[in-house]
C-alpha cells in the first residue's frame, strides 16, 4: 500500500521499514512506534547512521542478550553467568 517493495518473504524485512516511517530524528520514539502495532515474539537492536554509538534494543517474548567485545551469546562465559537469571 505504500510503495514499499520487499527482497524477502520474512517478517524480519519489515521491522526496517516501520521504524524508518516513523523516523522524525528521535530513533526511541520512531522504535517505540514501529513497535507499537507489531504482534509476536521478537528481539531486535536497532542503530542510526545519524546517532553514532547508541543501540535501541526491544523484545517482546524472545530473550535479548547484550555483549561487549569479542564474546558470543554461545560462549562459555555467557553461559555460565546467564544461568539461573532473568532479565527484566
Amino acid at each position: 500500500e505504500e510503495g514499499v517493495h520487499f527482497r524477502s518473504q520474512t517478517d524480519t524485512e519489515v521491522l526496517p521499514h516501520l521504524i524508518r516511517k516513523f523516523y522524525r530524528g528521535d530513533p526511541l520514539e520512531a522504535v517505540r512506534a514501529a513497535l507499537q502495532p507489531v504482534q509476536g515474539t521478537y528481539g531486535i537492536a536497532v542503530t542510526f547512521a545519524d546517532h553514532p554509538g547508541l543501540i535501541i534494543a526491544a523484545r517482546n517474548g524472545s530473550p535479548l542478550v547484550v555483549g561487549k567485545g569479542g564474546a558470543r551469546p554461545s560462549s562459555p562465559p555467557i553461559r555460565r553467568r546467564s544461568r539461573g537469571t532473568r532479565a527484566r
